[in-house]
């Protein structure tokens, strides 16, 4: 909640946020690792820099209020990535990050381990 609390600080008239989320780890100590912000185009920034190498990815998933999980986008670990246009996020969504083989382009579900969720907060 302290990083939802900081978006707000900075700048909030400025670059007025739309929606946030932050996605902490599944498993104790529970460390914030990645960071949604939405605007007029949602990004979502790695707080904890992460290198899968050349065979696993990080993808991303959103799970609506009726339970159906979709695939986002695959993420970069270390850098700030621009989510596609057409993502829809709603107040409550749950966000989800699992590793998946890199070699799916598009995955239906998830296959990997989920090591970060995060809720939609919407302003």
């Amino acid at each position: 909640m302290g990083l939802v609390a900081a978006l707000l600080v900075f700048h909030p008239f400025e670059n007025p946020i739309r929606y946030t989320a932050t996605l902490t780890s599944t498993t104790p100590p529970n460390q914030a690792a990645f960071l949604l912000r939405g605007q007029s185009k949602a990004h979502i920034i790695p707080i904890i820099k992460q290198d899968l190498g050349e065979t696993l990815r990080l993808q991303l998933w959103q799970r609506d209020s009726q339970g159906l999980t979709k695939a986002i986008a695959p993420i970069d670990g270390n850098k700030e990535t621009l989510l596609p246009s057409d993502v829809e996020l709603n107040q409550g969504d749950t966000l989800l990050i699992s590793v998946e083989p890199a070699n799916i382009q598009k995955p239906e579900s998830i296959t990997g381990q989920i090591l970060y969720e995060g809720f939609v907060v919407k302003f």
